[in-house]
């Protein structure tokens, strides 16, 4: 994931998961619980 974010200029990438609880994973990186996408995700723009 770090080599991704580096290579495409991302300041973060967050991961859609299954599970209940969003979470980071590294500090660039972080799992969204699909059940909190709406709330957690800021809009793009």
């Amino acid at each position: 994931m770090t080599s991704a974010i580096d290579a495409l200029g991302l300041e973060r990438i967050d991961l859609a998961h299954a599970g209940s609880e969003s979470y980071p994973m590294h500090p660039k990186v972080r799992a969204v619980a699909g059940a909190e996408l709406l709330a957690d995700l800021e809009p793009i723009g």
